[in-house]
């Protein structure tokens, strides 16, 4: 792509996952003179941003429309098109390549309630949602709460985690994967903050994949002291999604200390999903 348009004044997008788009687009692509790009139909990826950034695009089009790419990319790209120049230190960062989280189905709020109350209902569940309420706040900061000046939030970041984690196409043990993320922070010159107001009710085991799950709406903004964007997300302004982690019991414990999980078995963090996108 670069070699045959290392400029070019737009750019057609296509999902790469449904053939006949970009085939019905090349017509409209030769005409134009304009590369079309395949990308993921709900994100963007950071090598097809920095293309767009780099070629001096100042337009975008969209071939399928939402059903085939999704509004939050188009958003992401046309950040990057419209955006001002910025000082040769500053870059873009997909908030899904930092925090990379599955995707899940919801359930209506009746059926969180129910699962609560049906988890409560038996006292070691009980006990576990007690000490998951009670700790829970020290997992989000670990985890969401970032300064790329220092690194306090690590030992909170550790205290939930036991095992590896599969992250950036890679297995890494729990240090590794703080060290990594944390270079991502450093590079870009992030300070994230977020914000979890969870309740009890909000903990329960869940009825479809098990595991104690922590369900409620995480909000995150940011600031860069190098104008690093994350894209699509304007800096200190509030973004939220419905986002879910499960704990369960791992196979090995960790060296560093755990928090305070209990007297029947030790739990770490598992899987984290979001429920659509940041708003």
């Amino acid at each position: 792509m670069k070699k045959f348009y290392p400029a070019t004044k737009g750019v057609i997008i296509s999902t790469g996952f449904n053939f006949p788009d970009a085939l019905s687009g090349g017509p409209l692509a030769g005409k134009l003179g304009q590369p079309i790009i395949l990308v993921n139909p709900t994100s963007a990826s950071k090598d097809v941003l920095g293309y767009v950034d780099a070629s001096g695009a100042e337009d975008v089009t969209i071939l399928g429309g939402t059903s085939a790419v999704k509004d939050r990319v188009r958003d992401e790209i046309s950040s990057v098109i419209n955006q001002e120049p910025q000082q040769e230190s500053a870059k873009t960062l997909n908030i899904y390549d930092l925090f990379q989280m599955r995707t899940a189905s919801d359930i209506t709020p009746e059926q969180r309630l129910k699962a609560h109350e049906d988890s409560m209902a038996l006292y070691e569940n009980k006990y576990y949602i007690l000490q998951l309420n009670r700790e829970f706040d020290k997992y989000i900061q670990g985890t969401f709460s970032w300064d790329y000046r220092n690194k306090d939030n690590r030992s909170n970041f550790l205290a939930f985690r036991a095992t590896k984690y599969w992250y950036d196409n890679s297995s890494l043990t729990t240090d590794k994967l703080y060290g990594v993320m944390h270079q991502k922070v450093k590079e870009h010159q992030l300070i994230i903050t977020p914000s979890f107001n969870y309740n009890i009710e909000d903990i329960f085991i869940h009825p479809t994949r098990g595991g104690y799950v922590v369900s409620q709406i995480l909000s995150l903004k940011y600031t860069s002291a190098n104008g690093s964007r994350i894209a699509g997300w304007e800096p200190d302004t509030w973004y939220s999604v419905r986002y879910e982690v499960e704990f369960n019991y791992p196979g090995t414990r960790p060296t560093w200390p755990l928090w305070n999980y209990g007297d029947y078995g030790w739990l770490a963090a598992g899987w984290d999903y979001r429920i659509g996108t940041f708003k």
